[in-house]
């Protein structure tokens, strides 16, 4: 379904959203549901990261706050 348009997909673990999502609130004020922080995670999770410009797309903020 995804051939040709989505280059690589990543498996995170549901520490790894946490963290994500923790980090977007505390750097960046952004509250966000874990699934809204996937792509951070992700990110976060590949060691290679960083060595080229990537663009991370936060969505979603069906989350209550202290949650």
């Amino acid at each position: 379904m995804m051939d040709g348009v989505v280059d690589e997909m990543l498996l995170v673990s549901e520490e790894a959203l946490a963290d994500a999502r923790t980090a977007l609130e505390a750097g960046l004020g952004v509250t966000a549901e874990l699934a809204a922080a996937a792509s951070l995670a992700g990110l976060s999770s590949d060691p290679m990261a960083g060595e080229e410009a990537v663009l991370v797309i936060v969505t979603g903020s069906n989350v209550e706050a202290g949650i």
